[in-house]
């Protein structure tokens, strides 16, 4: 969307996503796992992927408007095409859900949990 609107650009989109992801992800399994005390991995891989989770959801519900608004099929005076602006929203929306992790991370924070009996 940002290049153009054809086939080769969709194509190299896939491609560099793919390869993108290829590399990320197991990286920040690797990290993940690094620094997690003994039974804990899945609460933290859990909270790993919380940004990604709510970005998905807070992006597929305003992604309609978004395109309506910044990417219409055909310009007129109001809606321009100007696809920068729904990458800067979506970028905003993302850093906004790490924000807000990092103000409740006390809630997730599980110390050296001991159970009474």
């Amino acid at each position: 969307m940002f290049f153009g609107m054809n086939i080769w650009d969709f194509l190299i989109f896939i491609l560099i996503i793919s390869f993108a992801e290829a590399l990320y992800s197991p990286m920040l399994n690797v990290f993940t796992f690094e620094f997690t005390t003994p039974g804990r991995e899945g609460t933290f891989l859990t909270l790993t992927d919380v940004p990604t989770y709510l970005t998905i959801a807070i992006t597929g519900i305003v992604g309609g408007f978004l395109l309506e608004d910044f990417y219409p099929e055909e310009d007129d005076e109001i809606h321009q095409k100007r696809p920068w602006v729904i990458w800067l929203i979506i970028i905003v929306e993302s850093g906004l859900c790490c924000v807000i992790l990092f103000i409740f991370r006390p809630f997730f924070d599980c110390g050296d949990e001991q159970h009474e009996k």
